[in-house]
């Protein structure tokens, strides 16, 4: 938990002469910056400052002087659970003022003889105490991408300057900065490949069919020591498996068969009649009558 140090009290190198009227007459002297504690009997009394101020050298006599400006601090949180069931941490600083003249008197006795770093503890108390609920709110990819770093300083901000807790104290925060996440090593690895999952994916869809083969083919015979990657008989087999049943089609001829015509099992027509008419449009011509042998040889006779 790195504080910065109070800044010291340095009188000022170029002193007017009202300056040193001032320090001639006994008169005491803290910049804009810093209060002088004033102890009387003993006891914490009250500060003094700044500028020139007088005390009684009889009853009273000088305490410590107490740096009033900006402090900083940097904290880290290593315990805090998003809304995810996943603990995560935080690295932040935050700046805050001290002022002894807004607080008791037995309390101010009491804090000016605390260190830096005792402050900077006061201040990560209460800040860790605001900053749990609201870290609570959101889901672990939000809090890795920063997004919602400066609404939940805000908050906190907000929650702290509010509580009379600090006030009591004479602490104000000014202003609370979220740095980083600090996530388990096995979440980071999990977002860094779906990254590169998404990056790949992209880069793909823009890749032809032969060009994405083409350089498959060249990676798997860089990386290849030798080894078989796959069986051509296994492939065909898981091939067959899983190929879908071929539809059969039957090519028709264009010209049409027709069935063949049976013989006609009518009785044949009658003789031509005597007079020698022609037959009618329709009728069947009378059947050529074949002569036999015997016929021949009695016309001959």
């Amino acid at each position: 938990m790195p504080c910065s140090p109070s800044k010291p009290n340095i009188e000022p190198e170029d002193q007017p002469l009202s300056f040193r009227l001032q320090k001639w007459l006994g008169n005491e002297w803290v910049d804009e910056l810093h209060l002088c504690a004033i102890y009387r009997d003993g006891i914490y009394y009250e500060c003094r400052g700044p500028l020139f101020f007088r005390y009684d050298t009889f009853h009273e006599r000088m305490g410590p002087i107490v740096y009033t400006g900006l402090r900083f601090g940097k904290y880290t949180f290593d315990n805090l659970s998003s809304r995810e069931p996943l603990r995560i941490g935080l690295k932040l600083s935050a700046s805050f003022s001290f002022n002894l003249k807004s607080i008791e008197r037995k309390i101010a006795g009491v804090l000016i003889n605390l260190s830096d770093e005792l402050m900077c503890s006061l201040v990560e108390g209460e800040i860790v105490r605001w900053l749990r609920p609201q870290i609570a709110q959101f889901s672990n990819q939000q809090i890795r991408r920063g997004e919602i770093f400066e609404l939940v300083g805000s908050a906190v901000l907000a929650r702290l300057n509010g509580e009379p807790d600090l006030s009591r104290l004479g602490i104000t925060v000014g202003k609370i900065q979220i740095e980083e996440p600090l996530l388990p090593e096995e979440l980071e690895k999990g977002f860094v490949q779906a990254a590169r999952r998404d990056i790949d994916v992209q880069s793909l869809q823009n890749w032809e069919d032969s060009e994405f083969a083409r350089h498959l083919a060249v990676i798997l015979a860089e990386k290849s020591s030798g080894e078989q990657y796959l069986n051509a008989a296994d492939m065909f087999a898981a091939l067959r498996e899983t190929a879908p049943v071929p539809r059969v089609t039957r090519v028709i001829d264009s010209q049409p068969e027709f069935p063949p015509v049976a013989p006609s099992t009518a009785p044949p027509p009658a003789a031509s009649n005597a007079s020698g008419a022609k037959p009618a449009a329709g009728d069947t011509p009378p059947a050529e009558t074949k002569k036999t042998d015997e016929q021949d040889e009695s016309f001959f006779a």
